[in-house]
């Protein structure tokens, strides 16, 4: 009897036990990821626990726990820049990862939050970029590889993003050549007078033309050099070529000329004959339409072999020379090979431009067309 009593109890109290288990497990569990106590296990005080909760609520700590973790940062700092905003998962996510980018700008909070707001699959990295360069275009990867660009011209973006559009297989490089070059423009179709303020840096293309009033300083180049023709060319630029042929006769290269300046109709005539012979399209890659040609600005030498006047003049000892030398008389090769589709002329071996020994030797030097050089270094700076 008195074994059967002691069983009951022995039962009872281990049914007791199991309860408290029971209803304490649960307590535990909730003291222990209760937000105090994981505020604690990350090394905050009662105190610094209370002004937390003081300043963001008991219901956001966990969302603020973990943009701790996320951002590396501490959890007062994140309230210092957010407050009690903390609406918004993947909003604040960002807002957390831009406020901690080493490139941030205060000033332009409101830009890169509108910015993540719109292009949500924009990398932090490139929404921090293009709010810094006051891009607001819809993201794409080629928009930061444009503005990475050398010659990137924020003015022209619409362009590169059109053309990129229309040709998606070239690459960052190949459109913003292409654009600076105004290649996206059809030649002729939409003209402009150049700007003569300009110098020898002035703009002579199929977009570009010039008036028939204007008047280089033009001086007689010497017969010697013309084989027999009467030809004239802008002052300075023919003291240049002087120079350059004292240097190129040492090493026993003999330059001629066969072009220099020409009239609005010696033009003309030439472009017609040029286009009755090999038709619209290819003649306009031959010859310029009248006031559209370099010839007219006084600052062009069409150039021959004097000892070998009729040989094809890129196959010349006067050419090859040219090649490595002229830029450090203020001469540039204008139509060289292989830019044929950016300069909208056939290769032209003779045709040499003066801009100018600084200007020469950085279009030599970095390998770009003059287009290129004049839409970064002059139209993109007026």
């Amino acid at each position: 009897m008195k074994k059967s009593f002691n069983s009951k109890i022995e039962t009872i109290f281990l049914v007791a036990i199991f309860g408290l288990i029971l209803v304490m497990v649960p307590v535990v569990m909730v003291v222990a990821n209760s937000p105090q106590q994981k505020l604690k296990n990350i090394g905050y005080s009662d105190n610094e626990v209370e002004l937390i909760f003081g300043s963001v609520g008991r219901q956001n700590i966990d969302r603020y726990i973990a943009y701790s973790s996320r951002s590396n940062t501490s959890i007062e700092n994140i309230i210092l820049v957010l407050g009690n905003d903390a609406d918004g998962y993947e909003f604040s996510y960002s807002k957390i990862d831009i406020l901690t980018h080493p490139d941030f700008d205060q000033s332009l909070l409101d830009n890169y939050m509108a910015y993540r707001m719109e292009n949500h699959k924009a990398p932090i990295d490139a929404v921090v970029f293009l709010a810094n360069k006051g891009i607001n275009k819809k993201y794409d990867p080629i928009l930061i590889d444009l503005v990475e660009e050398k010659y990137f011209i924020m003015e022209r973006l619409e362009r590169y993003l059109d053309y990129f559009a229309e040709y998606p297989g070239k690459n960052s490089f190949e459109v913003v050549r292409a654009v600076n070059s105004n290649t996206d423009i059809a030649f002729y179709s939409e003209t402009r007078k150049t700007d003569i303020g300009h110098g020898i840096l002035m703009l002579v293309n199929q977009l570009y033309r010039i008036g028939e009033d204007f008047s280089p300083n033009l001086v007689s180049i010497d017969s010697k050099f013309t084989f027999g023709f009467n030809l004239q060319v802008e002052e300075m630029v023919y003291d240049a070529f002087l120079q350059m042929t004292q240097e190129a006769e040492r090493s026993g290269i003999r330059l001629g000329i066969i072009s220099a300046f020409r009239s609005f109709a010696e033009q003309e005539r030439f472009y017609n004959d040029s286009v009755r012979r090999l038709g619209l399209e290819r003649g306009e890659m031959h010859a310029a339409r009248a006031g559209h040609s370099e010839h007219h600005t006084g600052l062009v030498v069409d150039i021959r072999s004097i000892t070998s006047p009729n040989s094809l003049f890129e196959n010349t000892r006067e050419f090859v020379w040219l090649q490595e030398n002229a830029h450090r008389f203020g001469f540039i090769l204008r139509y060289p090979k292989g830019k044929e589709f950016l300069t909208g002329y056939n290769f032209e071996s003779w045709h040499w431009r003066f801009v100018g020994t600084e200007v020469a030797t950085y279009i030599f030097e970095n390998d770009i067309i003059f287009e290129e050089y004049h839409a970064f270094y002059i139209a993109n700076r007026q």
